[in-house]
C-alpha cells in the first residue's frame, strides 16, 4: 500500500526553492573562461519552534514559515594550454537563514577543484574545501541559559578525490576534519571518512 510509505499532511508544509543564475563561457570543458554566479532562496511553510522563546506554560512559541537565502560563484582560473579540459576552478558560497528558527544563522564556504592533475587520469578531480557554519544569536543565548557556552562556529575542512574508474563508474573518497562539532565545546574535534559511488547507465 502506497500510503504505508508516503503520508502527506498540511501540518508538514511545503518546501520551495528558486535560483537565478548568470553564466559566461561555453562550459567547464571549453578553453573559454567559465563563470557562474547564482542567487537563490528557499521557503518552508511548516510551523517551527522559536529558539529560546516559550509561553507561560513553557511550551515553545511557534512561527509559521521558515526561509533562507544564498549566493554562490564558480570560476575557472587556469586552463592547461594543450588540454583546456584540464585545469583549476574555484568556488565560493554564502548563505543566511532565520536565526530565530534555525541554530545556524549564516554559512560561508570556499574551495578549489583541479581536473586532470595526473596526466594518466584526465577525468579525475582533486578537491579541497573549507566550510564554516555560524551559530545564530538566539541559539547561543538559549545554550547559555542551558549551561552550555556554545562556540561561535563549526568549521569543516574537506579533501576529496573523484576517480573515474570506467566510463560508467566513478568513486570519490572523502576526508573531513570538523572543528567544534555542533558548536559544543565539550565535544572533541572529529575526523570523518566517507566514499561516494556514481554509476551511469
Amino acid at each position: 500500500n502506497v500510503s504505508d510509505f508516503f503520508a502527506f499532511s498540511s501540518d508538514e508544509g511545503a518546501l520551495g526553492i528558486a535560483e537565478a543564475g548568470y553564466f559566461a563561457g561555453e562550459g567547464e570543458e571549453s578553453d573559454d573562461t567559465y563563470t557562474k554566479i547564482g542567487l537563490g532562496g528557499w521557503c518552508y511553510s511548516a510551523d517551527f519552534d522559536r529558539i529560546g522563546s516559550a509561553d507561560a506554560d513553557g511550551n515553545p512559541r511557534q512561527h509559521s514559515g521558515n526561509y533562507g537565502v544564498y549566493l554562490l560563484g564558480e570560476r575557472s582560473v587556469y586552463r592547461e594550454p594543450q588540454a583546456p579540459e584540464r585545469g583549476l576552478a574555484v568556488f565560493a558560497r554564502v548563505g543566511f537563514a532565520d536565526s530565530e528558527l534555525n541554530p545556524v544563522g549564516s554559512y560561508v564556504g570556499a574551495g578549489a577543484v583541479y581536473t586532470g592533475l595526473l596526466r594518466s587520469r584526465p577525468d579525475d578531480q582533486l578537491g579541497l574545501g573549507v566550510a564554516a557554519a555560524f551559530a545564530g544569536h538566539e541559539f547561543q543565548d538559549a545554550s547559555k541559559e542551558a549551561g552550555i557556552d556554545a562556540d561561535d562556529a563549526e568549521v569543516a575542512i574537506e579533501l576529496t578525490y573523484r576517480a573515474q574508474l570506467t566510463p560508467w563508474l566513478a568513486v570519490q573518497p572523502d576526508l573531513q576534519y570538523i572543528v567544534n562539532p555542533s558548536f559544543d565545546p565539550s565535544v572533541d574535534d572529529a575526523l570523518a571518512l566517507g566514499a561516494r559511488f556514481e554509476v551511469s547507465f
